[in-house]
């Protein structure tokens, strides 16, 4: 089913501007002109080889845009270069490239990942920390290799 548009919302879903900035209100047709947007431009980008990256903080919103994404324009629509992720999942998957392309190297030499995780609960060595005076060890690169830099907290 194809949705009733404004004026405004097809401008913005049909331009050929590579970036558009939407600034509306709750309700107001954000995600139908995302949704319009992906279509549009993913098909320009399939003639060009190149694809289309919707990002958001969360599973929730990247669950219910792939549902209306692919509700509008087919599953097609998330083959290739398009796709719909969480920020977090992206960088998990560049951190995997750069892996096994030897861009970047791991102690221990590791080359593939798991995760990403979304909660350390029920993970050996990881728990609440009670104390607000903790140290946290957090991933730092040093001439292309990862390893921990501390910082107080």
């Amino acid at each position: 089913m194809r949705p009733s548009l404004l004026r405004e919302q097809i401008l913005a879903a049909t331009s050929h501007h590579k970036l558009v900035y939407v600034d509306a209100g709750p309700g107001s047709g954000k995600t139908t002109i995302l949704v319009e947007r992906f279509g549009v431009v993913s098909g320009r980008c399939a003639v060009g080889g190149s694809g289309v990256l919707a990002l958001s903080f969360t599973r929730a919103v990247t669950a219910e845009l792939r549902a209306r994404i692919v509700s509008r324009w087919g599953p097609q629509a998330l083959t290739g270069a398009s796709r719909v992720s969480t920020i977090d999942g992206e960088l998990f998957r560049l951190l995997g490239w750069l892996l096994r392309h030897e861009l970047v190297t791991w102690p221990g030499g590791l080359i593939e990942l798991n995760g990403p995780l979304d909660s350390w609960v029920g993970t050996d060595g990881f728990g609440q920390v009670s104390d607000p005076r903790f140290t946290c060890y957090l991933p730092g690169f040093v001439d292309g290799v990862v390893g921990p830099a501390v910082a107080a907290l």
